[in-house]
C-alpha cells in the first residue's frame, strides 16, 4: 500500500509509471497548470492566426473597428483555458479510474483470509 491507502504498482509490474495523487491540492494545481498551459498555447495559436489571416476575423466579428490580431489572441487564450482545464480534468478522471480498478483488483487477488472490501480500511 502506498501513501493515503492507495495501491502503487511499479511500471515493471504493469502499473503506471506516473501517478497523480488525488488530494484537493494536487487536483487544484493540476487543473490550474493545465488551464495556464492551454491559455499560452491558445493565445500563441490565436496570435499566429491573427497575423496570418487578419481578414478572416473581419468577416467573423460584427464590430467595425478592432485589432484582428488582438481579438484572435484573446479568443485563442480563452478557448485554450477551457480546453486545457478540460484536458486536465479528464487526466484526473482517468487516474481516479485507474486507481480504483487497481485497488479493486488488489482486493480480489488477496488470499481468502485477507480479502477485504474496497471501502473497508
Amino acid at each position: 500500500m502506498g501513501p493515503a491507502g492507495s495501491v502503487y504498482r511499479p511500471a515493471e509490474k504493469g502499473g503506471s509509471a506516473m501517478r497523480i495523487p488525488l488530494n484537493a491540492v494536487s487536483i487544484f494545481i493540476t487543473v490550474t497548470v493545465g488551464a495556464l498551459l492551454g491559455m499560452l498555447l491558445g493565445g500563441g495559436f490565436g496570435l499566429a492566426a491573427g497575423c496570418i489571416g487578419p481578414d478572416l476575423f473581419k468577416h467573423l466579428l460584427p464590430w467595425e473597428e478592432f485589432e484582428p490580431v488582438g481579438v484572435a489572441t484573446v479568443l485563442g487564450a480563452a478557448a485554450g483555458v477551457v480546453c486545457g482545464a478540460a484536458l486536465a480534468i479528464f487526466a484526473i478522471f482517468v487516474e481516479a479510474c485507474a486507481q480504483w480498478l487497481t485497488a479493486r483488483k488488489a482486493g480480489h487477488d488477496a488470499p481468502a483470509g485477507e480479502r477485504r472490501d474496497v471501502g473497508e480500511r
